[in-house]
């Protein structure tokens, strides 16, 4: 599949679903979304589809489009943002939220990469999520963009304590005394 048919074939799903025309929208893109489903998408051409069928109400449609889009592209913070939206829709309201703020988060970090307060909730919620590493990751940058936060260096003294790390849990509580 060629790239630029790809992206021409979203543009003008987004076109039209500028103009209000979801359902001509849907004819345009649907079937070459159809057409490359099992191959690496195009993100631009999920995206235009989610909202095609976001627009049409198509609620397990979008579901589909957005987990396919999560799948292949897991660091796009908008499919988060649409399959939290897809999942609202179909009254899966912990989920949506939870994607939604992850999508959130990702954005803001995104367009501020030395955030130190996003640093820190990304990390919460990662570590939330049991991805402890990339928790431990987000936190200890934080505490690198905040020499003087005691909580941060508190928080990553418990958490390398508990995960058995003690060297790097007494550079932390050193930091903090």
């Amino acid at each position: 599949h060629n790239h630029v048919d790809l992206d021409a074939a979203a543009a003008l799903g987004e076109s039209f679903l500028d103009l209000k025309q979801a359902k001509i929208a849907a004819s345009l893109v649907e079937p070459v979304l159809i057409a490359h489903f099992f191959s690496r998408g195009n993100a631009s051409l999920l995206k235009a589809i989610s909202r095609v069928f976001a627009e049409l109400r198509a609620n397990k449609k979008k579901f589909q489009v957005c987990e396919a889009g999560l799948k292949q592209y897991p660091h796009d913070y908008e499919f988060y943002i649409y399959k939290g939206q897809a999942e609202a829709r179909l009254g899966n309201a912990a989920e949506a939220e939870r994607l939604i703020n992850w999508g959130r988060m990702m954005e803001k970090l995104k367009e501020n990469p030395k955030d130190a307060d996003a640093k820190m909730a990304m990390g919460e919620i990662l570590i939330k999520e049991e991805r402890l590493v990339e928790g431990l990751k987000q936190l200890s940058e934080a505490a690198a963009l905040l020499p003087d936060h005691t909580g941060v260096r508190w928080r990553l003294f418990r958490l390398y304590q508990r995960a058995g790390n003690i060297d790097e849990a007494e550079k932390y509580i050193h930091e903090i005394a």
